[in-house]
């Protein structure tokens, strides 16, 4: 039974990486989609991440920025990159966000980390809307996705 499975994380290795939760969000994906499941990475588009390292990526303009809301606040979500994981044909969709991406390093102690996170968390969601995806599956990692059972 080919499932369809959305998994959201704050790091996918070797695209960004502090620790163990990139390895496992990459190998995770990498590997349901080798045995043919529908499996769709979602990823912020960080500073540090050059886009083109990422094979094959194109920017999906599916995405209307100014759909993608977090209470009333609209997000500016400039586009959805998409790429494949290095190493695999897996795709990864990198959200670009400058306003909450383009910090020094993947996480700091602004006061707004949490609603980087939880925006991020809604646009994925959103994203999987505007391409009329549904998936069966909300595969969540740590508390960076925490509110994506909310949404």
């Amino acid at each position: 039974m080919k499932l369809t499975v959305c998994l959201l994380a704050s790091e996918a290795a070797p695209l960004s990486k502090t620790g163990g939760l990139a390895d496992v969000s990459a190998a995770l994906t990498k590997y349901l989609h080798s045995v043919g499941h529908d499996v769709r990475l979602f990823t912020p588009l960080y500073k540090s991440i050059d886009a083109a390292e990422a094979s094959a990526p194109s920017r999906w303009k599916g995405c209307n920025p100014s759909k993608l809301l977090v209470g009333l606040a609209p997000l500016p979500v400039s586009s959805v990159v998409l790429a494949q994981l290095p190493g695999s044909t897996a795709p990864v969709y990198l959200l670009d966000c400058p306003l909450l991406f383009e910090r020094a390093t993947l996480y700091t102690t602004d006061s707004d980390e949490h609603l980087r996170f939880m925006a991020f968390t809604r646009a994925a969601l959103t994203a999987c809307q505007l391409m009329k995806w549904a998936p069966r599956i909300l595969h969540c990692n740590d508390w960076h996705t925490a509110f994506g059972p909310l949404f």
